[in-house]
């Protein structure tokens, strides 16, 4: 018979299960499992302990599918939230959240992208180069906080928090302050040096972040925006002055501009 051979090393749970589930088997089949237990001659208990094996199994097998289908659940709700967290195409929202969402959705990208700079870049040589003083690693730590700062101040200026209004604000005036740094060292080399020629394809590539982060600051300093996020006037110039300030004087002093 096809299945005596295979059926003859099942285990008797095994054989129990494929005679409480014959509507699942062929009747051969079936009849095979209850003539090897016969063989074997177990008993009225044994057979009880073996189909409560089966009950067991089967418990554990309903309880993987329902954690598996929790987990389908609970992903597919978090992508849903998230795509409704900052898709700025979503119908019944008005012009301001639609702005908020747009800028949430540009940040999400640089977040993505500052993340792979950060451990590709500043980390790895941090690591893995030649031992660095105290000073070059400092100015990595320092200048890698907003690119680790800056995915929170992303959820936290989606989700409408004044936290991160502030966050996201003080990150766009170090970046345009290190850009204006950036410049001034440029402009500061062709004045001191007139042999050195001016390196346009730094200031070219500058031009781009430096507009895109005038006009979200733009954006988020206007009155609509600050409101929902309870930002006072005052509170709009002092971030973006000390941010800027700090920008400023301390990546000044790294680079031996002042």
């Amino acid at each position: 018979m096809k299945f005596e051979e295979q059926y003859s090393e099942y285990k008797n749970d095994q054989l129990v299960a494929i005679i409480e589930n014959a509507n699942d088997y062929q009747k051969e089949a079936v009849d095979v499992a209850k003539n090897i237990l016969d063989k074997r001659k177990i008993t009225t208990q044994e057979y009880s302990r073996a189909k409560e094996v089966i009950i067991h199994k089967e418990k554990e097998k309903a309880l993987h599918r329902e954690q598996n289908h929790q987990f389908e659940t609970k992903t597919i709700n978090y992508i849903e939230s998230f795509v409704a967290f900052a898709n700025p195409f979503q119908e019944n929202i008005d012009a301001t959240t639609k702005t908020i969402k747009w800028i949430t959705l540009v940040f999400i990208f640089i977040s993505f992208f500052n993340i792979y700079a950060l451990f590709i870049g500043y980390l790895f040589d941090l690591f893995y180069s030649e031992p660095l003083s105290t000073g070059v690693v400092l100015y990595i730590l320092t200048f890698s906080l907003p690119g680790i700062i800056i995915p929170i101040a992303t959820i936290l200026f989606g989700l409408q928090k004044k936290i991160g209004w502030i966050l996201l604000t003080s990150y766009i005036s170090i970046r345009l302050g290190t850009i204006l740094l950036m410049w001034g060292l440029l402009f500061k080399q062709q004045i001191n040096d007139l042999d050195i020629p001016f390196d346009i394809n730094v200031f070219g590539l500058s031009i781009p972040p430096f507009i895109l982060y005038t006009i979200i600051l733009w954006l988020i300093s206007k009155n609509k925006i600050r409101s929902l996020y309870r930002i006072s006037k005052a509170e709009l110039y002092i971030t973006i002055a000390i941010t800027l300030a700090f920008s400023l004087i301390f990546g000044g002093m790294q680079n031996n501009f002042f």
